[in-house]
């Protein structure tokens, strides 16, 4: 049968739209609760609930309930919608100036985090957004969080936050052709990519001690990507960091796990950030980039029957202390003399004369003192 869309007679009021679904959601305590014999009181009550908590609420986090959490494999980066974004176009804007960072998983979320300065300082009101913010990065399994306002037609100030802290405001202006966000904050992204790295590999270094495998293994995977495609803001020194903080967990990982092709893996990265490091430009980073090279291969050479590995180490480690010296670095430099020594002793015990365990001694002897 067919439905004859008939045509509004003259005088008769056209019909009344159709109620949103917030106008409906905020009837049925009404409905439900009148239906219920429980009267109107209780139903206002409730009503009042749901107008001013669940309805302003559910937009858009009952929209973000069905969204899975990043990707463990990729660091990544979470976007909020900025202050003062009524369409969110310029929230679009930071995004879309992430899509090159193919090392970099991106999120975006519709919520907005404001600093809320009635009746509170500066640095009060900013704490509790970073606080705020903190948790967001915990929800959706977020490493760095970027937030901020929009600053009239083409101008945004945004900050970055991550568990290695926030950053202050800076004002960024977009470009007048491509609305691209300029390549200054690509930098500072990088920065921030850079001291999380660092402070989350912080533990290969810091806790060599304790079991650490399942602990870094996720990090290893992170890292791995980063640094096969860095930040395109990114310097060559804070392309070493990064190299570096993935051979420190690959060693890591692969000396407790006894993985091989773990410390084959931080051969290649510290390798890597030598060519990024040199000794002329940042000579105690290219001493430390040396020192954990020689260690990463002394791992390798004493689960090989050849020495090719443990000649590699010792070279390694006598190019550290050129510039590891007793005067210099003390405390490190003893450290890189008993590594020297390990490697030497090790040499010694697979050839038949007793050059290399003198030498050895020697090492630990100054090592000694």
């Amino acid at each position: 049968m067919a439905f004859i869309k008939r045509k509004p007679i003259p005088g008769i009021p056209k019909p009344v739209s159709k109620p949103t679904w917030r106008e409906r959601l905020r009837t049925v305590p009404i409905r439900l609760w009148g239906g219920l014999g429980l009267g109107t009181a209780v139903a206002g009550t409730i009503a009042v609930i749901v107008k001013e908590v669940v309805a302003p609420w559910g937009v858009c986090e009952f929209h973000e309930l069905k969204r899975s959490p990043a990707d463990d494999h990729r660091l990544t980066v979470l976007v909020s919608r900025l202050a003062n974004d009524a369409d969110g176009r310029q929230t679009a804007h930071v995004v879309a100036s992430l899509e090159g960072e193919k090392g970099l998983e991106k999120l975006a979320t519709c919520r907005s985090l404001t600093r809320t300065l009635d009746s509170q300082s500066e640095s009060q009101a900013r704490a509790e957004a970073e606080t705020t913010g903190q948790a967001w990065l915990e929800r959706f399994h977020a490493d760095v969080l970027v937030w901020g306002e929009v600053l009239g037609d083409k101008g945004l100030r945004l900050r970055f936050l991550s568990p290695a802290g926030g950053s202050d405001g800076r004002s960024y202006g977009l470009d007048g052709q491509t609305l691209d966000l300029p390549p200054s904050f690509s930098a500072d992204l990088a920065t921030q990519v850079e001291a999380l790295v660092v402070l989350a590999s912080a533990p290969a270094v810091d806790d060599a001690g304790t079991y650490l495998v399942e602990r870094l293994g996720p990090l290893a995977d992170k890292l791995r990507r980063l640094h096969a495609a860095p930040p395109s803001g990114a310097t060559p020194d804070q392309r070493a960091s990064l190299a570096v903080s993935l051979g420190n967990v690959l060693s890591a990982i692969g000396e407790q796990g006894g993985d091989a092709a773990r410390l084959e893996a931080a051969v290649i990265a510290y390798r890597a950030a030598l060519e990024l490091r040199s000794r002329e430009r940042v000579p105690l980073a290219w001493a430390t980039t040396q020192n954990n090279l020689g260690a990463a291969l002394s791992s390798l050479g004493t689960r090989e029957s050849g020495t090719a590995r443990l000649e590699a180490a010792v070279t390694a480690y006598r190019a550290a202390l050129e510039v590891r010296t007793r005067e210099r670095v003390p405390l490190d430099w003893a450290t890189t003399q008993n590594n020297l020594g390990n490697a030497l002793s090790l040499l010694g015990e697979r050839e038949s004369g007793t050059a290399r365990l003198e030498a050895a001694v020697t090492a630990y002897r100054a090592a000694l003192e």
